[in-house]
Protein backbone atom coordinates (compact mmCIF):
# COMPACT_ATOMS: atom_id res chain seq x y z
CA UNK A 1 0.00 0.00 0.00
CA UNK A 2 1.56 3.41 -1.15
CA UNK A 3 1.74 6.40 1.20
CA UNK A 4 -1.29 7.85 -0.52
CA UNK A 5 -3.99 5.43 -0.23
CA UNK A 6 -2.57 4.93 3.62
CA UNK A 7 -3.38 8.59 4.61
CA UNK A 8 -6.89 8.37 2.78
CA UNK A 9 -8.03 5.15 4.38
CA UNK A 10 -6.66 6.43 7.57
CA UNK A 11 -8.83 9.57 7.13
CA UNK A 12 -12.02 7.71 6.50
CA UNK A 13 -11.24 5.74 9.92
CA UNK A 14 -11.39 8.85 11.61
CA UNK A 15 -13.96 10.13 9.91
CA UNK A 16 -16.48 7.03 10.34
CA UNK A 17 -14.54 7.08 14.14
CA UNK A 18 -15.57 10.46 14.83
CA UNK A 19 -19.23 9.90 13.55
CA UNK A 20 -19.83 6.80 15.70
CA UNK A 21 -18.21 8.46 19.04
CA UNK A 22 -20.59 11.37 18.61
CA UNK A 23 -23.97 8.63 17.93
CA UNK A 24 -22.08 6.57 20.85
CA UNK A 25 -22.20 10.31 23.23
CA UNK A 26 -26.02 10.82 21.61
CA UNK A 27 -26.82 7.93 23.00
CA UNK A 28 -25.80 8.10 26.47
CA UNK A 29 -22.74 5.20 26.25
CA UNK A 30 -20.25 7.71 27.64
CA UNK A 31 -17.30 5.18 28.23
CA UNK A 32 -17.35 3.54 24.43
CA UNK A 33 -17.63 7.30 23.26
CA UNK A 34 -14.70 8.24 25.13
CA UNK A 35 -13.18 5.26 24.25
CA UNK A 36 -13.49 6.07 20.29
CA UNK A 37 -12.44 9.48 21.25
CA UNK A 38 -8.93 8.70 22.72
CA UNK A 39 -9.07 6.25 19.55
CA UNK A 40 -9.54 9.10 17.38
CA UNK A 41 -6.85 11.20 18.53
CA UNK A 42 -4.14 8.08 18.40
CA UNK A 43 -5.23 7.99 14.59
CA UNK A 44 -5.32 11.75 14.17
CA UNK A 45 -1.93 11.96 15.59
CA UNK A 46 -0.23 8.60 13.44
CA UNK A 47 -1.73 10.78 10.45
CA UNK A 48 0.03 13.81 11.25
CA UNK A 49 3.28 12.12 11.41
CA UNK A 50 2.63 10.64 8.45
CA UNK A 51 2.20 13.53 6.64
CA UNK A 52 5.09 15.32 8.26
CA UNK A 53 7.10 12.80 7.17
CA UNK A 54 9.60 13.36 4.30
CA UNK A 55 9.64 11.78 1.24
CA UNK A 56 11.93 13.69 -0.84
CA UNK A 57 14.42 11.70 -2.75
CA UNK A 58 17.03 11.97 0.04
CA UNK A 59 15.23 10.82 2.17
CA UNK A 60 13.59 7.66 1.25
CA UNK A 61 17.07 6.71 -0.30
CA UNK A 62 18.33 7.56 3.56
CA UNK A 63 15.66 5.21 5.01
CA UNK A 64 16.53 2.45 2.29
CA UNK A 65 20.43 2.14 3.54
CA UNK A 66 19.50 2.75 6.89
CA UNK A 67 17.12 -0.83 6.93
CA UNK A 68 19.72 -2.51 4.42
CA UNK A 69 22.37 -1.77 7.51
CA UNK A 70 20.10 -2.33 9.98
CA UNK A 71 18.72 -6.06 8.92
CA UNK A 72 22.04 -7.63 7.72
CA UNK A 73 24.41 -5.38 10.23
CA UNK A 74 26.17 -8.86 11.57
CA UNK A 75 27.29 -9.67 7.41
CA UNK A 76 28.49 -6.05 6.54
CA UNK A 77 32.15 -4.28 7.12
CA UNK A 78 32.06 -0.69 6.57
CA UNK A 79 35.01 0.66 3.84
CA UNK A 80 36.47 3.52 5.21
CA UNK A 81 38.87 4.23 2.12
CA UNK A 82 37.94 3.48 -1.54
CA UNK A 83 38.37 -0.12 -2.80
CA UNK A 84 40.92 -0.70 -5.20
CA UNK A 85 41.21 -3.32 -7.85
CA UNK A 86 43.38 -5.67 -8.95
CA UNK A 87 43.43 -8.51 -11.51
CA UNK A 88 39.26 -9.06 -10.53
CA UNK A 89 36.09 -10.32 -13.15
CA UNK A 90 34.10 -7.25 -11.99
CA UNK A 91 29.72 -8.58 -11.97
CA UNK A 92 27.38 -5.79 -10.87
CA UNK A 93 24.49 -7.86 -9.50
CA UNK A 94 20.46 -6.89 -9.86
CA UNK A 95 19.64 -6.59 -6.37
CA UNK A 96 20.75 -6.80 -2.84
CA UNK A 97 19.16 -9.90 -2.12
CA UNK A 98 21.35 -11.49 -4.66
CA UNK A 99 24.36 -9.64 -2.82
CA UNK A 100 23.35 -11.31 0.16
CA UNK A 101 23.16 -14.75 -1.42
CA UNK A 102 26.37 -14.15 -3.07
CA UNK A 103 27.71 -13.51 0.42
CA UNK A 104 26.19 -16.25 2.28
CA UNK A 105 27.57 -19.07 -0.50
CA UNK A 106 30.81 -17.82 -0.19
CA UNK A 107 30.85 -16.97 3.69
CA UNK A 108 32.29 -13.53 2.63
CA UNK A 109 31.36 -10.53 4.40
CA UNK A 110 29.84 -7.42 2.22
CA UNK A 111 31.91 -4.75 1.68
CA UNK A 112 29.92 -1.28 2.54
CA UNK A 113 31.07 1.88 1.20
CA UNK A 114 28.81 5.24 1.36
CA UNK A 115 29.69 7.81 -1.02
CA UNK A 116 28.24 11.01 -1.13
CA UNK A 117 24.74 10.51 -3.40
CA UNK A 118 24.81 6.43 -3.71
CA UNK A 119 26.08 3.57 -1.53
CA UNK A 120 28.08 0.65 -2.89
CA UNK A 121 27.66 -2.48 -1.72
CA UNK A 122 30.33 -5.56 -2.58
CA UNK A 123 31.42 -8.93 -1.99
CA UNK A 124 34.89 -10.31 -3.00
CA UNK A 125 35.44 -13.93 -3.96
CA UNK A 126 38.66 -15.34 -5.22
CA UNK A 127 38.68 -14.17 -8.59
CA UNK A 128 35.68 -11.72 -8.81
CA UNK A 129 34.13 -8.80 -6.92
CA UNK A 130 30.24 -8.78 -7.09
CA UNK A 131 28.63 -5.47 -6.29
CA UNK A 132 25.24 -3.04 -6.26
CA UNK A 133 24.62 0.41 -5.54
CA UNK A 134 22.31 2.07 -4.39
CA UNK A 135 21.36 5.56 -5.40
CA UNK A 136 19.98 8.46 -4.58
CA UNK A 137 18.13 9.39 -7.50
CA UNK A 138 18.48 7.19 -11.36
CA UNK A 139 20.37 10.42 -12.73
CA UNK A 140 23.77 10.17 -10.56
CA UNK A 141 26.71 8.38 -11.28
CA UNK A 142 28.32 6.68 -8.75
CA UNK A 143 32.22 7.70 -8.50
CA UNK A 144 33.10 4.02 -7.64
CA UNK A 145 30.97 3.01 -10.97
CA UNK A 146 33.36 5.56 -12.81
CA UNK A 147 36.57 3.86 -11.13
CA UNK A 148 34.81 -0.07 -12.49
CA UNK A 149 34.40 1.64 -16.49
CA UNK A 150 37.78 3.25 -16.37
CA UNK A 151 38.98 -0.03 -14.64
CA UNK A 152 36.92 -2.20 -17.44
CA UNK A 153 38.57 0.44 -20.24
CA UNK A 154 42.56 -0.17 -19.24
CA UNK A 155 42.20 -3.86 -19.23
CA UNK A 156 40.16 -3.49 -22.62
CA UNK A 157 42.37 -1.31 -23.74
CA UNK A 158 45.68 -3.87 -22.46
CA UNK A 159 44.09 -7.03 -24.43
CA UNK A 160 44.00 -4.71 -27.53
CA UNK A 161 47.60 -3.29 -27.31
CA UNK A 162 48.87 -6.69 -27.10
CA UNK A 163 46.86 -8.39 -29.47
CA UNK A 164 47.75 -5.37 -32.19
CA UNK A 165 51.84 -5.83 -30.57
CA UNK A 166 51.70 -9.74 -31.18
CA UNK A 167 49.63 -10.59 -34.56
CA UNK A 168 49.58 -7.00 -36.71
CA UNK A 169 51.72 -7.79 -39.54
CA UNK A 170 50.58 -6.11 -42.83
CA UNK A 171 51.99 -7.38 -45.89
CA UNK A 172 52.03 -4.57 -48.79
CA UNK A 173 51.78 -5.80 -53.16
CA UNK A 174 55.42 -5.10 -53.42
CA UNK A 175 56.22 -7.77 -50.69
CA UNK A 176 57.45 -5.59 -48.28
CA UNK A 177 56.43 -6.55 -44.22
CA UNK A 178 55.28 -4.26 -41.84
CA UNK A 179 54.41 -4.65 -38.03
CA UNK A 180 51.85 -1.82 -36.70
CA UNK A 181 52.95 -0.71 -33.32
CA UNK A 182 50.46 0.81 -31.51
CA UNK A 183 51.42 4.39 -29.74
CA UNK A 184 50.16 5.78 -26.51
CA UNK A 185 49.18 9.67 -26.04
Amino acid sequence: MNYRNRIIILSIITIILFLVSFILFLNDNVNYAIFLIVLLIIMTIYMLCLAIRKNDERSVYLRKIKKILKTYNTSIIYLENDYEFTNEDIIEVNSFLDLVKASEQTNNAIMFLDENKSSVFMVKTDKEILYYIVYQSENIKSPFKNKIDNYLYLIDENKLTKEIDNNTVVKLKNNKTYKIILIKK
